[in-house]
């Protein structure tokens, strides 16, 4: 007997209720899933989280068939934006973390065949999988606080509230190269992950989570639900939410079920950037700046390309 996969999904973001614009990207398609927040200057942590966004973008085009395929991406994006924060004076120090899902294999498969997903992140935005009623931290966070846990200093609890809850030791653009944690999950149906920037988690616990996640049936309705709660209890920083829902079933000749539209905040992140610049510089400024920007995002495309070259090769 011949199965399926299929992956439904509902994504979403919000500035909250302190920040000024919304520093965080990301994307929602049927083989790659991605949330990158961004920091780091005037306009420099939108310009990191939306280089991230798009250099993985051009690889699910491409498919991904393994975690090295992923992992490569990943320190390809940390390239570009390392190369673009040591060139750009108004980009100096940006960087961005990233959690993201890769599909593997084909979403077909033959009775006893697994399903699988790859799981990375760098920095303190996380994934997480809802599984059997048990909500599990499928990432672990690379920041200050979580190696406090790590050495039993202060309690996941006490993390939540520290003051330097939000130093990360582990971000994309910082060096020249960057670790990725990889890790890979066999699915089951019924399976729903969360991928979100700490936005959320600063904001509410696991538990607070689960419950959101527990009370609606369609992922888009439990994202959005998921940054109000966020906001509720505060919103001070930008949220960014992806849920997504694992559905296996046996194929029949009629075949499939309909497919969630791919969903992506990065074209309005870079208009921001380019409209907060027109708003901003003279107008004697305005040409050169902007172009610096963009100059920034495309120089993503060449490494990109090379990228992909040696995947395929």
């Amino acid at each position: 007997m011949t199965r399926r996969m299929e992956l439904r999904w509902g994504a979403t973001t919000h500035q909250g209720r302190v920040r000024q614009g919304n520093e965080d990207a990301f994307m929602a398609c049927p083989n790659l899933f991605v949330v990158a927040d961004g920091m780091g200057g005037h306009n420099a942590g939108e310009v990191a989280s939306a280089m991230a966004v798009a250099s993985l973008s051009a690889g699910a085009g491409q498919g991904i068939k393994s975690p090295s395929e992923l992992e490569l991406l990943i320190r390809s994006a940390n390239a570009a934006i390392y190369t673009a924060s040591t060139t750009y004076a108004d980009q100096r120090g940006m960087g961005t973390t990233i959690t993201a899902i890769a599909r593997l294999n084909n979403d077909e498969s033959e009775s006893g065949q697994r399903f699988e997903l790859a799981i990375a992140n760098v920095g303190d935005s996380r994934t997480y999988l809802k599984r059997n009623n048990e909500l599990m931290r499928v990432t672990l966070d690379h920041s200050y606080v979580q190696a406090l846990v790590n050495e039993g200093f202060i309690s996941i609890a006490e993390a939540r509230v520290h003051p330097r809850r939000n130093i990360v030791t582990r971000a994309l653009g910082i060096e020249s190269d960057v670790e990725v944690d990889i890790s890979v999950i066999e699915v089951q149906h019924g399976d729903r992950f969360v991928l979100c920037s700490d936005g959320l988690v600063d904001e509410a616990d696991d538990e607070e989570i689960d419950t959101v996640l527990y009370s609606h049936e369609t992922p888009q309705m439990a994202a959005e639900d998921l940054v109000t709660l966020a906001n509720d209890h505060g919103g001070r920083d930008n949220t960014t939410v992806i849920v997504i829902d694992v559905i296996i079933y046996d194929a029949t000749p009629a075949g499939g079920m309909p497919v969630t539209e791919p969903m992506s905040n990065v074209d309005e992140v870079l208009q921001g950037v380019i409209s907060e610049e027109s708003a901003t510089e003279s107008a004697a400024k305005k040409p050169r700046f902007a172009v610096r920007k963009m100059v920034a995002v495309v120089g993503v495309i060449a490494v990109i390309a090379v990228t992909i070259a040696l995947i395929i090769g």
